[in-house]
């Protein structure tokens, strides 16, 4: 019986050591981290705090991510580099004159935030934004390097810190934009065939009848109360014919200027003894113009509902 306690005590005991050293293992790795996570801090701050302090430090950081709040960009569409004063002072208006100089680099056009937004908004932040897709092709690294230096350049003069996204991370959004950019591109072309071209004289007149600009001998543009295209009249491929074309992302209303462009065809055709054909030739059926209405209709509220307003700045910009 004796033996059978001792054997029981001496296991309890065995059991409570072994869960005594697993506790304390256990507090001693919980303390460490912590120690740790605090000095690391520590020395974060320290450095920051000693690069600022460097003479000729270039107050430049690449990033994975730029916080945006800022009004008037769109990071679906454009990178966007964040600018901001060292000592949070008010932001120069020297910097944003020279950021404002910054129109264009390489084929993508640039933009600058208009004011800062919310309650993570402040004055000394601002924020410039670079096409990542047009009509051109895609944002190469040539661009995103010479958009850098150029941002670079500004923030140097006036103590600015510069945060922008690297290339590496920037191209992966790249290739499915650019995609999507391609199939909500479009221009609506109606083309008219004759017998024989109508007369130069001829021409002149229908030009002033409709309120019509030429731009060359043979070409005519139509142009809203604010001097942009609305649609232009131009030589086609088929002999004797003429085509008029919308180019609709780019045109306020796509809709009405739709509704000019064809009363327009219609006119020419019905004046100059033409027909209206498609792009293969055949004369377009009577009720087509409901078919067209329906598929412009429908690209408008593609392109709505991707962010792009047809006739707005961005989607100018775009598709440019």
């Amino acid at each position: 019986m004796m033996a059978n306690l001792l054997t029981f005590i001496n296991n309890d005991f065995f059991k409570l050591l072994v869960i005594l050293s697993l506790f304390t293992f256990f507090v001693v790795l919980v303390k460490n981290f912590f120690d740790r996570r605090k000095l690391e801090k520590k020395f974060f701050k320290d450095e920051i705090k000693n690069n600022y302090n460097v003479d000729g430090f270039q107050h430049f950081n690449f990033k994975r991510e730029v916080q945006i709040h800022a009004e008037h960009l769109d990071p679906k569409f454009e990178l966007i580099a964040k600018l901001e004063s060292v000592d949070k002072t008010e932001f120069p208006i020297r910097a944003i004159e020279e950021l404002e100089k910054i129109v264009r680099v390489g084929q993508k056009s640039v933009r600058l935030s208009t004011r800062i937004l919310g309650s993570l908004g402040n004055s000394f932040t601002f924020y410039v934004g670079m096409l990542l897709v047009n009509r051109h092709g895609s944002l190469s690294l040539i661009e995103h390097l010479e958009f850098t230096e150029s941002l670079t350049s500004v923030a140097n003069e006036f103590e600015l810190i510069l945060n922008i996204e690297e290339y590496s991370d920037v191209v992966k959004k790249i290739k499915p934009l650019k995609s999507k950019i391609y199939d909500l591109d479009g221009k609506l072309i109606l083309t008219i065939r004759f017998e024989e071209l109508p007369s130069k004289s001829a021409m002149n007149g229908f030009a002033d009848k409709f309120s019509l600009d030429r731009y060359t001998e043979d070409r005519f543009v139509k142009l809203n109360k604010f001097g942009l295209p609305e649609f232009s009249i131009v030589p086609a491929d088929f002999v004797y014919a003429l085509n008029i074309v919308m180019d609709l992302p780019r045109v306020e209303d796509p809709e009405k200027v739709f509704e000019k462009l064809f009363e327009t065809a219609e006119w020419l055709s019905f004046q100059f003894n033409g027909q209206i054909i498609d792009k293969s030739g055949i004369e377009l059926k009577s009720d087509s113009k409901a078919t067209i209405l329906n598929q412009v209709l429908r690209k408008i509220q593609l392109l709505e509902k991707f962010g792009l307003i047809p006739g707005g700045e961005l989607s100018m910009k775009v598709f440019n």
